[in-house]
C-alpha cells in the first residue's frame, strides 16, 4: 500500500468516528440539559401558579373567619342587618376579585356587598328585609354606606334554601366550601366559602359567605405559559376543570355551557392521558400523544379544610429541544467542514512525507551511490512523526489530568465560598443575642411589604412592644439574667406569627418590632394580645418593682392602607406613639387606635 494511503485513510477514519462520537455526545448532553432546564421552568410555573391561586383563594377563608368571629362574639349585630353594610362594602372594595360577602340570618334576612362577576364597577348592597315579602333588591350605597336607592328588584329570596346555608349548616362548626357553579346571567363560574355564626351557647345565628369569580384564573394561566407554547389548566381533585390556558382546550362542553368537563372525558386526548393520571395519584415527567412526546408537571394544592386542587403544566418537548437540535446540527456541520479541511492538510502532509522516499527509490533504481549518498536523512522524518504523535499525546494527557484537577479546586473552593456566603448572609441577618431577625432585616422587609401594599392596596399593620421596666429588671438581677430573659420573650414572640410574611424583629434593646403584611387593625390587635399573653405565660418572675410581679410587655399597634403620598416613618412613629401611650396607661396592655386592651 503506498505510504499516502497509509497516512491519509487512518487519519480520515479516526477523525470521523471521532465527529460521530463528539456529534453524539453533545447532542445527548445538550438534550438532557434542556429537559432538566424545561422541568425547572415546569416547577417554576406550578410554584406560580400555586401562589397566584392561594393569594386568590385565601381573602375567602379569611373574610368569612373574621366576620363569623365579629358576629358570634358580639362585634357586629347580626340581628340589626341593616349596620352590617358599611363593614361588608369596606370588606368589598379591599378585595377587588370577590363578587360578594354576605351574611343571612337563620329568621331569612339577607345582606350583601356585591358587584358583577365580569365587572369592576363600585359594589352594590343587596338585601331582602327591605321589602315586606322577602324581595331581593340591589341598592346603591349612600356616601355614609348605608343602604341607599334601589338599583333593581328581583323575585323573593330565601338565604335559608341556598347551597352556601346548607352546606354550612352540613359542616358546622367548620368553614364550608361550595361547589363551583356559573352566575345566574353571566357566562362566568365562581366559587364560595361559608361558615355557621353562633352565640356563646353554641346555638347557630346564620351563616357568613363569601365568593369569587374565576375568570381571571384562566386569564393567569394563558399568560404564564405563552412564551413555551404550553397549555397549563387546574383542576379539583376529582378532575373537573377550574381554568384553562387555551380555548382548544376548553373548560366546558359544546352542548351545555353550564357543564365542566372531567380530565378523563375531555375531548383533548392530553387532558384524557393526564387525567388517567390524576385518579391514580402519579405524576409523570413526560406523556406520549400520537408520537408527540409533551413535558409534564403535576402539583397538588392543598386549600385547606378538605379542598385541593391538581395545577398542571404540560409543554411540547419539541418547544425546548428544537433549539438544542438546531444548534447541535450547527456544530456537528463545523465538525465536518473542519475534518474536511484537516483531511485536505492530511494530503499535504502525506505528499511531502512519501516525495523524499520516492525520490530516494528512484535513485537506488538507476544505482547512483553519490546521489544517495548525497542525500539528506530525510527518512528520518517519520520517525519524529512518531515521536511528535508521542509527544502529543503525552502532553495531551499531562494537560486533561492538570485541567481535571483545576476544576476539582475550583468546584471546592467554590462551594465552601457559597457556604460561607451564606452563613454570614444569614448571621447578617439575624440578631446576634436572641437569634431572631434584626433591625437591618426588619428595613429591608417593611421596605418590600410597603411597597407591595402600595402596589396591591393592602393594610399594612406594625406592632413596636417593649419589655416593661426592663432596665429595673436588668439592674437588679444583672446583664446574664437580663440576656436570658430577652432570648425567652424573642423565642415567645417569633412563636406567634403564622402566616408568610409575617415577621418579628428585634428593633434594639429590650424594644421588638412586628411587620403584619395584609392584617388589619383587627387582626394586628389579636396578635398583639397573643403576643402579650405569651409573654405572660412565660411566667419570668420579678420582684425589682411593685407593679408587676412577673415580665411583661406593652405594645402600641399602627395599621394603613399605604398608596405613594405616605411613608414608612409614619407607620412606624404611629406604633411607637401607641406604645408610648400603653406604658403611660399603666403597662402590659395593647394600645391601638380605638381604645386600650
Amino acid at each position: 500500500m503506498p505510504l499516502r494511503l497509509v497516512i491519509i485513510i487512518p487519519f480520515t477514519l479516526l477523525f470521523t468516528l471521532a465527529t460521530a462520537i463528539i456529534s453524539g455526545i453533545l447532542l445527548y448532553n445538550n438534550h438532557a440539559a434542556s429537559r432538566e432546564a424545561a422541568q425547572q421552568s415546569m416547577v417554576q410555573y406550578t410554584d406560580s401558579m400555586a401562589d397566584y391561586v392561594s393569594g386568590l383563594v385565601a381573602p375567602l377563608h379569611q373574610i368569612v373567619r373574621v366576620n363569623r368571629d365579629a358576629l358570634s362574639n358580639g362585634s357586629l349585630d347580626i340581628h340589626r342587618p341593616a349596620s352590617l353594610a358599611a363593614p361588608l362594602l369596606r370588606q368589598m372594595r379591599l378585595y377587588k376579585h370577590l363578587t360578594f360577602i354576605s351574611v343571612a340570618s337563620t329568621d331569612g334576612r339577607y345582606i350583601a356587598s356585591a358587584r358583577d362577576p365580569d365587572s369592576q364597577q363600585p359594589p352594590h348592597l343587596a338585601v331582602n328585609f327591605i321589602s315586606s315579602n322577602a324581595e331581593l333588591g340591589a341598592h346603591r350605597p349612600t356616601e355614609q354606606d348605608l343602604i341607599g336607592q334601589r338599583i333593581t328588584q328581583l323575585p323573593p329570596y330565601d338565604p335559608r334554601q341556598r347551597p352556601f346555608y346548607i352546606s354550612a349548616i352540613h359542616a358546622h362548626p367548620d368553614i364550608s366550601w361550595g361547589n363551583i357553579s356559573r352566575y345566574i346571567g353571566f357566562p362566568v363560574f365562581g366559587l364560595g366559602v361559608s361558615a355557621t355564626i353562633t352565640n356563646e351557647e353554641g346555638e347557630i345565628l346564620g351563616v357568613s359567605a363569601t365568593g369569587m369569580a374565576l375568570t381571571q384564573i384562566s386569564d393567569f394561566l394563558a399568560s404564564l405559559v405563552a412564551e413555551d407554547r404550553g397549555y397549563a389548566f387546574i383542576a379539583e381533585s376529582d378532575g373537573t376543570l377550574v381554568a384553562t390556558s387555551a380555548p382548544d382546550m376548553p373548560l366546558t362542553s359544546a352542548e351545555d355551557d353550564t357543564h365542566r368537563l372531567k380530565l378523563s372525558a375531555h375531548p383533548s386526548p392530553l387532558l384524557q392521558t393526564i387525567g388517567k393520571l390524576t385518579q391514580q395519584q402519579q405524576i409523570s415527567e413526560s406523556i406520549d400523544i400520537s408520537g408527540e412526546l409533551y413535558l409534564l408537571n403535576l402539583q397538588k394544592l392543598e386549600l385547606g379544610f378538605g379542598n385541593s386542587w391538581w395545577l398542571g403544566v404540560v409543554i411540547p418537548e419539541q418547544t425546548f429541544t428544537s433549539a438544542v437540535i438546531q444548534s447541535t446540527y450547527r456544530a456537528v456541520t463545523l465538525i465536518v467542514l473542519m475534518l474536511v479541511l484537516i483531511t485536505l492538510v492530511g494530503f499535504y502532509l502525506a505528499h511531502s512525507i512519501a516525495s523524499p522516499i520516492s525520490k530516494i527509490a528512484s535513485l537506488a533504481q538507476s544505482g547512483s551511490l553519490s546521489g544517495l549518498q548525497s542525500l539528506p536523512q530525510k527518512n528520518t522524518l517519520i520517525r519524529e512523526v512518531t515521536y511528535l504523535s508521542d509527544t502529543v499525546r503525552s502532553l495531551a494527557s499531562e494537560l486533561q489530568k492538570a485541567i481535571t484537577e483545576l476544576e476539582s479546586r475550583v468546584k471546592k473552593r467554590t462551594a465552601a465560598l457559597r457556604k460561607a456566603n451564606l452563613k454570614l448572609k444569614k448571621q447578617s441577618r439575624q440578631d446576634g443575642l436572641t437569634g431572631i431577625a434584626n433591625r437591618r432585616t426588619f428595613d429591608e422587609t417593611i421596605d418590600q411589604e410597603w411597597k407591595r401594599a402600595v402596589r396591591h392596596r393592602h393594610p399594612l399593620s406594625m406592632i413596636i412592644a417593649d419589655i416593661d421596666y426592663f432596665k429595673s429588671f436588668n439592674d437588679h438581677y444583672g446583664h446574664q439574667k437580663g440576656d436570658d430573659a430577652l432570648k425567652a420573650v424573642a423565642k415567645a414572640l417569633d412563636q406567634q406569627p403564622q402566616r408568610p410574611g409575617e415577621t418579628v424583629c428585634r428593633y434594639g434593646g429590650e424594644e421588638f418590632a412586628v411587620i403584619l403584611p395584609q392584617t388589619d387593625e383587627q387582626g394586628a390587635t389579636e396578635m398583639a394580645e397573643k403576643m402579650r399573653q405569651a409573654i405572660i405565660d412565660l411566667n419570668l418572675e420579678r420582684d425589682d418593682i411593685d407593679e408587676h410581679d412577673r415580665v411583661t410587655l406593652s405594645l402600641g399597634i399602627a395599621t394603613i392602607i399605604p398608596d405613594n403620598n405616605d411613608k414608612v416613618s409614619t407607620l412606624f412613629k404611629q406604633a411607637d406613639r401607641r406604645l408610648y401611650q400603653a406604658k403611660e396607661a399603666g403597662r402590659n396592655r395593647t394600645k391601638t387606635g380605638k381604645k386600650d386592651s
